[in-house]
């Protein structure tokens, strides 16, 4: 979700304009992917790095999501979409922890449309993760298998990524999800992620098949 804080001063309003702008645009989003036939969404909306910014615009994020992740989730639940928290606990708010607990358990039956949602996740931190819980198993460390770390991600039992797209016009991963991108198509826009929508959307998928008719069909 890159671009809010700029796609507001764009707009000459504060930073904090941007973040609810881009959580607003998350159904858009995710609609555009279900007409598609994608049946599993990520988005990227706070990273473990994210910590060190103005104290003021970390407030208001926080409280951003303790206040308006509920009604967002509710809308996805009347659709039977699945919500997932991915990411640590970890400096999170009370209020705020409740929410994604709650999220968690209010969809978890749904059906297979999962909107995933990483927030304070770090693809650094994910893998970090996951090998602290299988030395606290005392695994020896010459029986750790690929298929046994993915088991402790926080993306456990969710494909590998097939695309991922970066908006807001910066060409780099940012430390997102660097276990399950390894075969991953990367499409780059720079398009803010408030603007996200359906031409940007259908953009990527078109650079996505080409991409796959390319591993099939050498492209000159």
């Amino acid at each position: 979700m890159d671009g809010n804080g700029r796609w507001a001063q764009a707009r000459g309003l504060p930073r904090s304009a941007g973040h609810k702008a881009g959580l607003d645009r998350i159904q858009t989003v995710l609609r555009e992917c279900y007409e598609i036939g994608v049946e599993i969404v990520s988005v990227f909306a706070w990273s473990t790095e994210n910590w060190s910014r103005p104290q003021r615009e970390v407030s208001y994020v926080i409280r951003t999501l303790e206040k308006h992740l509920p009604r967002l989730v509710k809308a996805l639940h009347e659709e039977n979409v699945r919500f997932v928290h991915i990411g640590s606990m970890d400096r999170l708010s009370i209020r705020a922890q409740e929410v994604l607990g709650w999220a968690n358990n209010h969809t978890r039956n749904n059906g297979s449309f999962t909107f995933n949602l990483a927030f304070n996740y770090g693809g650094r931190d994910d893998i970090l993760h996951a090998l602290r819980k299988l030395l606290s198993q005392e695994v020896p460390i010459e029986k750790i298998t690929e298929a046994m770390l993915d088991e402790h991600l926080y993306t456990s039992g969710i494909p590998e990524v097939d695309l991922l797209i970066r908006s807001g016009g910066e060409k780099r991963i940012s430390n997102f999800m660097l276990w399950q991108i390894a075969t991953a198509h990367i499409y780059f826009t720079d398009t803010f992620w408030p603007d996200m929508g359906e031409r940007e959307i259908h953009e990527a998928f078109k650079s996505f098949n080409e991409g796959e008719h390319c591993r099939t069909n050498p492209c000159t």
